[in-house]
């Protein structure tokens, strides 16, 4: 691809993601009461590979070619700097601490219900060491022993 073709890619590229955002995120505003940047996010499953991508592969190779995709990451990624540059400027400190602790409350419930719910399925969850054992074996230490690691790691998973 020419120095030519690639810019004329470019801003095709920027052209069709700028205007499918500004529609999803409008829509998505006006009518489901999300913030607009959800559905620029919405948009970009869109246009990529998950939609896109597998109902028209042929357009996605025409409007996102494999040789134009390093300079779209580049470019995106100082985007998305810019726009975190832009929300700490708007950043109000007592609106922060407002709202922390409920925050923080969601955030902890987010992080035990799950753990505590993968705790009762490791308990609950036959062990194939614990069948084969021999009737002296301290099954009882090693179902303690096994619940709050697999409840960890199927929480963090």
């Amino acid at each position: 691809m020419t120095l030519t073709q690639l810019s004329i890619a470019f801003f095709l590229q920027v052209a069709v993601i700028l205007v499918t955002c500004r529609l999803v995120g409008t829509a998505a505003q006006r009518w489901l009461g999300q913030p607009r940047v959800v559905g620029e996010m919405i948009a970009g499953v869109l246009l990529g590979p998950s939609l896109l991508g597998a109902l028209a592969p042929e357009v996605q190779g025409f409007l996102f070619p494999k040789e134009s995709k390093p300079i779209l990451f580049v470019i995106a990624q100082f985007g998305v700097g810019l726009y975190m540059f832009l929300v700490g400027l708007g950043f109000d400190r007592n609106e922060f601490f407002k709202g922390a602790k409920g925050a923080a409350a969601v955030s902890l419930a987010g992080m035990a219900a799950p753990f505590a719910v993968a705790v009762a399925i490791a308990l609950a969850w036959p062990s194939a060491s614990r069948a084969s054992a021999s009737p002296s074996a301290p099954t009882a230490r090693w179902k303690d022993w096994r619940s709050p690691w697999s409840g960890s790691a199927l929480w963090s998973s």
